[in-house]
């Protein structure tokens, strides 16, 4: 699972705010350009997916996908999105979270998790995982403080020989 760089809901100090809200809504096969676009600007090359591979995570009879879009000004921006699954072990996993660097310190990353983990206990998940890049620090802490523990290190997980860390929670607790 790849995560952007921040996904708190705290405020950013010393930048400017817009005024606007913004809602959770299912994917749309419309989206799937401007989720590949985001994922491209947050995720460098050899992190980031194709096209191609966005749309097939997509397509999994398993999965579901969120996208964050904003109601106020600008409208329809897409803030960002999320990918889970939830196979037959009643393990939920998350494949990617990613938020607009625009978006970030906003509660963007929460308001997803938020709907993927419901998801993931709705059809029958215990427990989720995702994996995150070992040198992520604000990605860890970010779900350090949703309830996730580093379960392992996993070497060489991304494209560039780059470790990541298995984090897990286990739902409803």
């Amino acid at each position: 699972m790849k995560q952007a760089e921040d996904h708190d809901g705290s405020s950013a100090q010393g930048r400017k705010t817009r005024l606007t809200e913004f809602r959770v809504r299912p994917y749309r096969a419309s989206d799937l350009d401007a989720l590949h676009q985001l994922d491209q600007i947050c995720f460098l090359p050899g992190v980031s997916y194709s096209r191609a591979e966005i749309a097939r995570y997509l397509r999994r009879p398993d999965a579901k996908s969120w996208v964050v879009e904003a109601t106020g000004e600008p409208a329809g921006e897409t803030a960002g999105f999320v990918i889970v699954s939830c196979g037959r072990r009643q393990q939920g996993h998350i494949i990617t979270l990613d938020v607009a660097p625009s978006w970030r310190r906003r509660a963007v990353g929460s308001m997803l998790m938020d709907t993927a983990e419901k998801w993931i206990a709705q059809h029958g998940g215990t427990a989720v995982f995702l994996e995150t890049a070992e040198d992520n620090l604000t990605a860890q802490a970010f779900y350090l403080r949703r309830g996730y523990a580093r379960l392992g290190r996993i070497e060489d997980y991304y494209g560039r020989g780059e470790a990541a860390w298995l984090m897990g929670k286990r739902l409803g607790e």
